[in-house]
């Protein structure tokens, strides 16, 4: 079993743990200048996020509406469709009978003849 460590420690140990370069004691001046303009990049950036949220949101509130839209439509589509079906079907067997009937009135016709 591990003996239980201060919270010192094992904070230094996690440190320990990331990995990667030190930090510089003496860092250059680029390197510093890079750093400034990342915070200030990074500034911006959060002041920005709750106009870019707000941005987001309308925007989902416009596609969530679309979607419901478009749902509705495919519902009435599919009534329609369903119901031409119908009426194609309806029409064919209309077509398969007159066609019987004149095969029919053709044999009765050859039949006297």
């Amino acid at each position: 079993m591990e003996p239980m460590l201060s919270p010192d420690v094992a904070a230094l140990e996690v440190q320990k743990k990331k990995g990667g370069r030190p930090p510089s004691k003496n860092p250059p001046q680029e390197t510093l200048k890079r750093r400034k303009r990342k915070e200030k990049q990074q500034a911006r950036e959060d002041a920005n996020a709750p106009s870019v949220a707000k941005i987001l949101q309308t925007e989902a509130t416009t596609h969530s509406a679309q979607v419901a839209l478009l749902q509705r439509d495919t519902t009435g589509l599919t009534a329609e469709n369903k119901e031409l079906k119908m009426q194609l079907q309806a029409m064919e067997q209309q077509a398969q009978l007159r066609e019987g009937m004149v095969l029919l009135h053709q044999g009765k016709h050859l039949g006297a003849l």
